[in-house]
């Protein structure tokens, strides 16, 4: 298992915090290696200080894209000037660029794919969280039941495209892999302790949960009903998160159970 030290944060459209202002060069082409290493020594010649680089290949063609973030305060031409010079090198096809005074994003990158071209939306935690402690003051029919729901049908949804693309791996493999998926697209880092699940439990650990340093955010009922969601698609165990949990600020960890539902309150009581 990974320990806190091999994980470091993931920044997306790197935007004007750490500068006053940042220009976002994006460049496609066919030959990533010599594009990218002519458009570092021309940044170097032309005095223009790099804030931040991503390179990429572009999912179902042969063309990478690459795009950088970079201060120009003290480049010795002009953003036009700078773009000429770069659509003039063989290994690149096309080259944009944007100052991005006034936004935290990138101007140019949509939509958000996955390696297999499959295609993310991504929300605040902040604003989850809000969402959350909205409907946690409703009644629990409409309010942390619905929370439940929603995380579960997300599971389900997960492990249905993990089974589409792996069919024929392991439940131990398609676990893993749901655990790479959640880590990646910032639910945290989660843990599943299945060697109780004959007994029909099933224990959670999740460091860094989406609460994680958010005013007012307890516990997340999406957070179970997601879990829930995938032991249920991968081990076929239909489960609910007993409301019980710690969370602990030492090891910034959240920890809690899915209990087994018996036929009955599958019916009568979760809506299944």
């Amino acid at each position: 298992m990974s320990g806190p030290d091999e994980f470091k944060p993931r920044v997306l459209g790197l935007g004007h915090s750490s500068v006053s202002s940042v220009t976002e060069f994006v460049v496609v082409g066919k030959d990533q290696i010599e594009a990218l290493t002519r458009m570092l020594g021309l940044f170097r010649d032309h005095r223009v200080r790099l804030v931040g680089l991503e390179s990429q290949s572009l999912p179902g063609n042969a063309h990478f894209i690459i795009t950088a973030y970079a201060d120009m305060n003290s480049a010795d031409c002009s953003l036009e000037a700078m773009l000429g010079v770069l659509r003039a090198v063989l290994a690149i096809e096309s080259a944009n660029g944007a100052d991005l005074r006034g936004s935290r994003y990138d101007r140019f990158l949509f939509p958000v794919v996955a390696l297999d071209a499959s295609r993310l939306v991504i929300m605040s935690a902040e604003s989850l969280a809000q969402v959350e402690n909205y409907f946690a003051t409703l009644p629990q029919e409409t309010g942390t039941h619905a929370l439940f729901e929603t995380g579960r049908q997300t599971g389900l949804a997960v492990v249905r495209s993990i089974r589409r693309l792996h069919g024929k791996s392991t439940q131990k493999q398609m676990l893993a892999m749901a655990e790479d998926e959640l880590r990646t697209s910032g639910w945290g880092i989660f843990t599943f302790d299945v060697s109780e699940m004959e007994r029909g439990t099933v224990s959670v650990a999740v460091r860094e949960p989406i609460t994680m340093n958010i005013l007012g955010a307890g516990e997340s009922w999406m957070t179970y009903g997601l879990s829930s969601g995938l032991v249920e698609g991968i081990y076929g165990m239909a489960g609910y998160a007993t409301g019980r949990h710690s969370f602990s600020e030492k090891t910034k960890q959240l920890r809690f159970k899915l209990v087994e539902l018996t036929a009955d309150q599958r019916i009568e009581g979760s809506g299944r």
